[in-house]
């Protein structure tokens, strides 16, 4: 798999929020690990994957899933969703 760098991150993003937008859907994503370092302080800084907690889960694991063009597996290497607990 390549790195993904600040600008294949966010025309990612972009691309989600778009199918998103077409299926009338919204979504609360946040992003941690390299990805948001990349996106928030480090213009050259890659990673091999975009960590994030979203919902709703269904919803954006499919536009996801349309984004990169093929199903995503629970654990996927394009969006992660880690679940954290109390």
């Amino acid at each position: 798999m390549t790195n993904l760098d600040r600008s294949r991150i966010e025309q990612l993003l972009r691309a989600l929020d778009q199918v998103l937008a077409r299926k009338g859907a919204t979504a609360d994503i946040y992003l941690v690990g390299g990805a948001a370092m990349a996106l928030g302080f480090d213009a050259e800084r890659s990673t091999r994957d975009v960590d994030a907690v979203f919902a709703p889960t269904s919803v954006v694991r499919e536009a996801a899933a349309m984004v990169a063009g093929f199903p995503i597996p629970p654990r996927a290497q394009y969006l992660l969703e880690e679940i954290f607990e109390a």
